[in-house]
């Protein structure tokens, strides 16, 4: 059994609406630097890209999830809460239109390769081009993505009871849509 510490990054985006990324990091790492590379991520993401009304909060506790059941087996905690706020002033794109950051571990279970996503919403108007993600502030995310959470953040399915650490982070050029899959 391999111990996860959950982190779900609290998204407030300025306009009464909330949402909520989930990331795991192994037992084995010390929470707390994981943490302030977790910080710097959404700083880099939030600095002059999205709204000065949009904050990103990464909790002091949260659970611990046994990876071979999904289980939640104990509780963590860490420091004080880390909240970083955008700083844009111009007008948002719709709320549907996020910015998809694609984390790839190189592990396969099931056939095919495990993979997360976070949805990343907020982003302003000044950050896109000809009605996509510019591709100078997609390069400047995946590269923070890439500097932050690669061997350190972990992708879990609760599938197949499986994990592995990120080995790399892509940024797609078009906005995509988080929705729900059921009817």
């Amino acid at each position: 059994m391999t111990t996860l510490n959950q982190i779900r990054v609290v998204l407030e985006l300025g306009n009464g609406k909330f949402g909520t990324n989930t990331i795991y990091v192994s037992n084995d790492q010390a929470l707390e630097e994981a943490r302030g590379l977790l910080a710097n991520f959404y700083d880099d993401y939030l600095t002059g890209n999205v709204a000065d009304d949009f904050h990103a909060t990464i909790p002091n506790i949260g659970e611990q999830i046994d990876s071979t059941t999904g289980s939640v087996v104990g509780f963590w905690d860490s420091g004080d809460e880390i909240t970083k706020d955008g700083t844009d002033t111009s007008n948002f794109v719709t709320d549907v239109s996020q910015v998809l950051l694609q984390m790839r571990t190189g592990f396969v279970v099931g056939g095919r390769e495990l993979r997360g996503r976070l949805f990343l919403p907020g982003l302003r108007v000044t950050a896109t081009s000809l009605g996509n993600v510019d591709s100078t502030v997609a390069t400047a995310i995946q590269d923070s993505a890439n500097e932050n959470l690669n061997d350190t953040f972990a992708v879990f399915s609760r599938t197949h009871h499986a994990w592995a650490t990120i080995s790399s982070c892509t940024v797609w050029s078009e906005f995509a849509s988080l929705r729900s899959r059921r009817g």
